[in-house]
């Protein structure tokens, strides 16, 4: 009789502890990223690592626009917060190159 007993209340103990589905749900909703999203950031991750690593001087990718490909490599005209503008050219084996995109 103490087994059965156990077993009728342990889900309903169980069950206290969890938050409802609908707040579950929307917690969910809240926090997710669509791919599109995600492919945004990375790039703008990517670019902003290759800004960097040229010296230049770039807090934040406000804007990234991908330019027409030039055969293997692609290149972007990229905006940092601070109002500067670089080209960023990744070539297919990797290598990279930014330039001043205002002109020069």
């Amino acid at each position: 009789m103490r087994c059965t007993m156990w077993v009728a209340i342990t889900p309903l103990a169980l069950g206290a502890c969890s938050p409802p589905a609908d707040q579950v749900q929307a917690a969910d909703q809240g926090n997710s990223a669509s791919p599109v999203e995600l492919q945004r950031d990375l790039e703008r991750g990517v670019l902003l690592h290759a800004i960097r690593a040229a010296g230049r001087i770039c807090q934040q990718v406000t804007e990234a626009v991908r330019l027409a490909d030039g055969g293997a490599e692609g290149r972007w005209r990229v905006r940092c917060e601070n109002g500067t503008e670089h080209l960023v050219t990744i070539g297919k084996a990797g290598a990279t190159t930014v330039a001043d995109a205002k002109g020069g």
